[in-house]
């Protein structure tokens, strides 16, 4: 058996967190095991990761900490490098590769990089991710991202895409779960229901998310929406909602583990983000036939499905509006994303596959 570490911020509700977990489920553990190194205390899987046979080895928090996490990383790799055949670094810039020189300097050969956005709203690490991108093939000599254009903006070209992947059949539209949910919500089953997953950071654009809803809900005040999440500017939305008067139709669910439910309770997930890699939130909502309405700015290597629209944000909020069109069949939608590439197990073999040459 070898080992991978995946060294990331933390293990939070993100989506690469997700994509890292639905791995670690998948992979056959008898040849392939994770442990996590992580810079924050975030980490909402670490039972699971232990009854998977993981560890999870915690760093002191980077940046608000840096130079004891350049000591405390050194001395992890000092002590433990022998036991890796790769460190496996994910991110949405190239901001922590200071990893990457311990890592090198006590022996681990694999050093792999894997982008999974394609901007940082950070004017401060835009130039530090412009500066480490000219030295990065130096640091890390696997490239990975989870698309293209992913890929080209923490490289350039010579990357391999690993697309994220889920388990499309939990995802799969359930009547049952649609009523239990919205049951236990007290939501009508004539209402019309809108749902969002994301942390909430000025990338996910949640401003606009909440303009979209407000002009909806004028003319059919049936209406609810749904936000999935946790993050910094939740507590500013929160007034938002309350300054619109809107505190009673706009609720915040926090950080769930229930999603297949959510998205089969809902009827349109809004994703209008500034920039995306290849968000998993979007493949989930798609597997579970729901009409979503996605910014242009995303790429077109996250459609899954045909119930997805990719709509400008220079549009104005009612023309959003115009294209709520609600999905029909959505029990069939999960199939499609074995076709488009999607599916966890073929992705998971690929990754497997891949740490394995590595041995």
């Amino acid at each position: 058996m070898i080992k991978i570490l995946h060294v990331i911020a933390g293990m939070g509700s993100g989506g690469a967190e997700s994509m890292i977990m639905n791995w670690y489920r998948n992979i056959d553990r008898t040849k392939v095991q994770f442990d996590f190194l992580l810079r924050s205390q975030e980490n909402i899987y670490e039972n699971e990761i232990e009854e998977l046979g993981g560890k999870v080895y915690y760093m002191p928090k980077f940046p608000n900490h840096y130079f004891s996490n350049l000591i405390q990383t050194e001395k992890f790799f000092r002590d433990h490098a022998a036991e890796y055949v790769a460190i496996h670094v994910h991110g949405n810039a190239l901001i922590y590769t200071s990893v990457f020189l311990f890592a090198k300097r006590y022996g681990v050969n694999n050093r792999i990089m894997h982008s999974h956005n394609t901007s940082t709203s950070s004017i401060f690490y835009k130039p530090i991710h412009l500066v480490n991108k000219r030295r990065i093939k130096h640091l890390a000599n696997h490239h990975f991202a989870c698309s293209k254009e992913a890929g080209k903006w923490c490289f350039n070209d010579d990357f391999q895409v690993f697309s994220n992947a889920i388990d499309s059949k939990k995802f799969r539209y359930d009547e049952q779960k649609r009523k239990d949910f919205r049951r236990k919500m007290n939501i009508a089953s004539t209402t019309i229901v809108f749902c969002n997953i994301g942390r909430f950071l000025e990338s996910k654009n949640h401003k606009f998310i909440f303009k979209v809803f407000e002009e909806y809900h004028k003319f059919n005040v049936d209406s609810k929406l749904l936000l999935v999440g946790v993050g910094p500017l939740k507590d500013k939305f929160e007034k938002v909602a309350n300054e619109l008067d809107l505190d009673n139709d706009i609720i915040f669910l926090g950080v769930q583990k229930d999603i297949p439910s959510i998205l089969s309770a809902s009827d349109v997930f809004l994703f209008p983000s500034l920039y995306e890699g290849n968000p998993v939130a979007l493949l989930e909502a798609q597997a579970s036939g729901i009409t979503c309405l996605a910014s242009n700015t995303i790429s077109l290597e996250s459609k899954a499905s045909d119930n997805i629209r990719y709509l400008s944000i220079q549009e104005s909020p009612s023309f959003w509006c115009d294209n709520v069109e609600l999905a029909n069949e959505r029990e069939k939608a999960y199939k499609y994303l074995e076709n488009y590439g999607f599916d966890i197990k073929s992705v998971t073999k690929k990754i497997e596959e891949y740490y394995l040459s590595l041995k």
